[in-house]
């Protein structure tokens, strides 16, 4: 493999998943601009419940990531976080 080649693969192992997160913020803010609602898409009350909402996922994928490297993999944590959803629910 070429060198240059590498440093491509190295940056985008790095560059990657940002590149990817402001091609969703691009596509639907497109998006939104043509069904005339662009400035609800890209205003902070919108990031902030995007960022509320996500946290409970963050906060299981960290759960999870922490387990994983101590050497145990529990399977049940989804069936736990929709069991709490539901009784909170109720």
């Amino acid at each position: 493999m070429q060198p240059s080649m590498n440093r491509v693969r190295s940056w985008m192992t790095y560059a990657g998943p940002f590149l990817g997160l402001a091609m969703v913020i691009l596509v639907f803010s497109l998006l939104t601009r043509w069904k005339g609602t662009f400035d609800d898409f890209l205003s902070t009350g919108n990031f902030i419940v995007i960022l509320t909402h996500s946290s409970i996922v963050a906060a299981a994928g960290l759960g999870m990531t922490i387990i994983m490297i101590t050497g145990g993999i529990d399977l049940s944590v989804g069936y736990v976080i929709s069991l709490v959803t539901v009784v909170m629910m109720l």
